[in-house]
């Protein structure tokens, strides 16, 4: 789902078809909501985000949840939700913003413009179908292969499969 906020300056049937192409290529079912104001997209983005089972069908590799999208604007009410633990959402910037920050889960694309879309759609999309989840990066105890180094850190590190 690709949520777009209030005050975007951007044609919204180009982005009904970038992203409906988009979700075509990747094969899957894809909607774009567009909001009238901050707390019509705060609505949407809350809806597209819970963790209901009855409306989230399971995804790849047994993962549930919904690739979500949203695309703020340049509404303050709309972009403060960026820095909220909304879960997996990839926050999209179609200009350049250097000091914004996704919250817990979220990721922040910019500065791509309407090209930034699909971008955003595979990146969403790709995030459901390999989750990130932590691996030690020591081999508790365990002789290491010949490729690591023998002092190993005893700290974990983000990967995806």
């Amino acid at each position: 789902m690709v949520v777009v906020g209030p005050g975007l300056t951007a044609d919204p049937a180009l982005l009904d078809e970038t992203a409906g192409r988009e979700f075509a290529a990747l094969g899957v079912r894809g909607t774009v909501a567009h909001a009238a104001d901050a707390a019509q997209f705060l609505a949407h983005v809350r809806a597209t985000t819970s963790p209901d089972p009855a409306t989230t069908p399971g995804g790849p590799r047994g993962s549930r949840g919904r690739a979500v999208v949203a695309v703020p604007g340049p509404v303050p009410g709309a972009r403060s939700l960026m820095t909220a633990a909304m879960g997996p959402v990839v926050w999209l910037d179609l200009a350049r913003v250097d000091d914004a920050e996704a919250g817990e889960g979220g990721s922040h694309l910019h500065g791509l413009g309407i090209e930034g879309l699909p971008w955003a759609i595979r990146h969403a999309v790709g995030r459901l179908a390999w989750p990130r989840r932590r691996v030690p990066t020591c081999t508790a105890g365990r002789p290491p292969p010949p490729t690591w180094p023998r002092d190993c850190a005893p700290w974990t590190a983000w990967t995806s499969p």
